[in-house]
């Protein structure tokens, strides 16, 4: 039996004409795309559907957004595809590999972190507990830059561009992670203990904090997993 061909989203649709358009030099890095209204009467779609598409390349590191300048290309490189084997591990996976990244990069922050490092830290946490949670894409943003913010601190360029392109492939398990209410929450306090711990550089600390993060959520994937087994 064949497949049949799945029919994409309208903000599916934008996501590929807009990858197409850098990938042809069309638009290229460092330049700015076409304005919202722009897009959304050359492509014919809704400004949601063009706002979501946004934040999602957005997300991915694709597109880059200044406020009051508009939407700059920020690499022509896919970094979804770079890491496309990510794709194929399930979220138990995933999480598992966040967790050592996550404590790792805790740890390093705090022992290299600078005054400067951490007043962009702590900018980004408030921004983090500012932003209305329902507002999935926005919030999953900011969380995100709030973890790159502690990875830069980390002063490992190596490490910190790997975390990174981890993040940037893995968008649909972190999705599943912020609106999945059968997992563990990783709340603001959480985050403003591991803000605290790197800023009194204290590793140990930093790395219990980072673990404490996401230990939960592995310990709840092993039980729905053991309850699935069960009752099948």
């Amino acid at each position: 039996m064949i497949e049949q061909i799945q029919k994409r989203s309208l903000v599916d649709e934008v996501i590929h004409v807009i990858r197409q358009n850098i990938k042809n030099d069309i638009w290229k890095v460092d330049e700015k795309i076409p304005t919202e209204p722009e897009l959304v009467q050359g492509l014919g779609v809704g400004r949601n559907t063009i706002r979501e598409a946004i934040k999602i390349l957005e997300y991915l590191g694709v597109l880059e957004v200044k406020q009051g300048l508009g939407t700059f290309v920020r690499t022509k490189n896919d970094f979804s595809i770079v890491i496309n084997s990510i794709h194929h591990s399930d979220l138990y996976e995933h999480v598992e590999v966040r967790c050592l990244l996550e404590i790792e990069i805790a740890k390093l922050a705090a022992r290299h972190s600078t005054p400067e490092d951490m007043r962009d830290v702590i900018a980004c946490l408030e921004h983090r507990a500012a932003t209305n949670q329902q507002d999935v894409a926005n919030f999953m943003l900011s969380d995100k830059k709030l973890h790159l913010a502690i990875a830069k601190a980390t002063h490992n360029k190596a490490l910190q561009a790997t975390y990174e392109y981890f993040l940037n492939s893995s968008y649909q398990y972190t999705l599943e992670l912020v609106t999945n209410k059968n997992l563990p929450d990783p709340n603001q306090q959480i985050h403003s203990e591991l803000v605290q711990a790197i800023q009194h550089k204290s590793e140990s600390e930093a790395m219990r904090v980072a673990e404490s993060m996401l230990a939960p959520i592995l310990r709840s994937l092993d039980s729905i997993k053991a309850d699935f087994v069960q009752n099948h």
